[in-house]
């Protein structure tokens, strides 16, 4: 990500920032950081992405960060640079990282349990269940109406060569789709689906997830489709 890059407004007190991760030679993941305005003005970052010194000036510009958020077992490699940088924030983490990253402060809130939990004013995290090595928690917005998800779901419309046949191995290839290699990670059927219809059930219309490209309108109805394809 280039410094001249700003973070990009989705208005309503939302905003990403893009970066990517390289898989193997020729293969970038394409990442998305999202920040969103919590009901007090302060700021959560959801999965943060490298180099927060070439991101931090511009979300400093919008208020003062006060969660920084690993929502899953993967999600975690650059949470801790980001609250590092703003350490007066609460750092928020997956109960699947608990010992993957004993370097996490002794001060860490840690997402566990089955219920639906308000991390912040107006936004809550709400969990992916039956998948304990990944642990997602997804995230709804109340003032954009946006869903936020980390790995559930991807929509990388247009893939690099490489990153296009490792989309067609997973099921994901340009669409917005459940990866067949996070369902992977699946311990408990009858839990993981249904959570998937509370996910469903939840009040959005927008949906922003790490890897793909943002629906700003009409969401509900294609993830609901989407989850309801999940393998």
């Amino acid at each position: 990500m280039s410094q001249d890059m700003p973070l990009n407004d989705l208005g309503h007190g939302a905003w990403i920032a893009r970066n990517s991760l390289s898989m193997m030679p020729g293969v970038a993941l394409p990442l998305t950081m999202t920040v969103l305005r919590d009901s007090d003005g302060g700021l959560l970052i959801v999965s943060p992405v490298a180099d927060v010194d070439e991101w931090g000036p511009a979300l400093d510009a919008l208020g003062p960060v006060r969660t920084v958020v690993a929502p899953n077992g993967f999600h975690h490699l650059f949470a801790k640079a980001a609250f590092e940088r703003y350490p007066a924030a609460a750092l928020v983490a997956s109960g699947a990282l608990t010992r993957k990253r004993p370097d996490f402060p002794a001060t860490t809130r840690w997402l566990t349990g089955e219920a639906r939990i308000e991390i912040a004013g107006g936004i809550a995290a709400l969990p992916v269940l039956g998948m304990k090595p990944v642990q997602e928690w997804v995230f709804l917005h109340e003032a954009s109406g946006t869903l936020v998800v980390t790995d559930l779901l991807f929509n990388i419309l247009a893939p690099s060569f490489g990153l296009g046949l490792v989309q067609r191995a997973f099921g994901t290839y340009k669409k917005l789709a459940v990866s067949r290699l996070f369902v992977r990670g699946r311990r408990d059927r009858d839990a993981y689906e249904r959570s998937l219809r509370v996910i469903e059930a939840l009040p959005f219309d927008r949906l922003v997830m790490a890897h793909g490209e943002p629906i700003l309108s009409g969401a509900k109805a294609r993830v609901a489709e989407a989850l309801r394809r999940s393998p």
